[in-house]
């Protein structure tokens, strides 16, 4: 299996791009929208970045599921990121390296505020690309 890292490096230089797709559609869009701007980006993205929340307050997780499928089957080199700033306790992520693995995407977003040692299940998972919440861009912050 290739790693994820080297997996988005290659599709950074096929591409010849940095672009991460953002998905965190509003209310008013459906599915199908969705997956007509995946089309229309797919040459230049590198990663798409899927907000949980977003997807799964109006979709099912069997929605999701097919979802990242689709995204897979029409664009195998780049890469899938399932944001959901995970990071609870250390047993607790255990369970977010199998929801990981069995929805099948390649990254998670990961939020370090219940301490480091906690993250260490995201961190055993070497077939994973982990991004870890650092600042936000609200002013506040």
């Amino acid at each position: 299996m290739q790693r994820v890292s080297n997996k988005l490096k290659e599709a950074i230089k096929i591409k010849q791009s940095h672009l991460c797709l953002g998905i965190d559609p509003p209310e008013d869009c459906s599915e199908e929208q969705i997956l007509a701007i995946v089309e229309e980006v797919k040459d230049y993205c590198v990663a798409y970045k899927i907000n949980l929340a977003h997807f799964i307050s109006r979709f099912s997780t069997e929605d999701l599921e097919e979802f990242i499928e689709t995204i897979k089957i029409d664009d195998p080199n780049s890469i899938v990121i399932l944001d959901g700033k995970f990071g609870d306790i250390a047993s607790t992520n255990e369970y977010y390296v199998k929801l990981r693995k069995r929805i099948d995407v390649d990254s998670l977003t990961l939020n370090p505020y219940c301490g480091l040692e906690n993250l260490q299940p995201f961190l055993n998972d070497e077939d994973s690309l982990n991004f870890l919440l650092t600042r936000m861009s609200q002013p506040s912050s």
